[in-house]
């Protein structure tokens, strides 16, 4: 396995860039591994990728704490991990496949700051997340959104402001902590 790129896109589809190694449970012409990501042992090696997407995958898994353990596992220490869902506040949930939306505080539990941190003992550090607008067919709409969803996070999450401006996705960017 020493072959493999230290960058991988988990649930890639047919959608890969070359520099990454592209992982998805359905084979396409562009994966290089056939892996169901809710399976608990993934056959990829540990220790090793430094850069990991896992682009619209999240919403779709049973187990997201057995996910985030895993995804620890096979990521070196300080490693990029960037994770994109639909929002809480989409219409996303037409999508039968879809069993979770995440909001901005989904992670919180991997991360210093989580309340229940007793589910798992992988640690990562949130570097950032930004809810997306890039869906709506309208420029003032989506800056509009853009700007309040970003600026006051709380206030448009626990507000009828989500309803207002709903947003397609959200994404992370964690590191990886050992």
């Amino acid at each position: 396995m020493t072959d493999i790129p230290t960058k991988v896109n988990l649930g890639s589809g047919n959608q890969n860039h070359e520099e990454f190694f592209a992982v998805d449970i359905v084979e396409t012409d562009s994966v290089d591994r056939i892996q169901d990501l809710d399976s608990k042992d993934w056959d990829l090696p540990k220790n090793h990728f430094s850069i990991v997407k896992a682009i619209d995958v999240f919403e779709h898994l049973d187990n997201p704490v057995q996910f985030m353990e895993n995804l620890h596992e096979i990521c070196v220490d300080g490693a990029e991990v960037v994770i994109r869902s639909p929002h809480f506040s989409s219409m996303n949930w037409h999508d039968p496949t879809h069993k979770r939306m995440v909001g901005s505080r989904t992670f919180d539990n991997f991360t210093h700051k989580g309340r229940f941190q007793y589910y798992s003992d992988v640690q990562y550090r949130l570097k950032d997340f930004e809810i997306t607008f890039e869906w709506s067919p309208f420029p003032g709409y989506r800056k509009i959104g853009y700007w309040i969803a970003n600026n006051y996070t709380d206030i448009y999450e626990k507000s009828f402001l989500k309803n207002l401006f709903p947003a397609p996705n959200i994404e992370f960017k964690l590191e990886v902590l050992s």
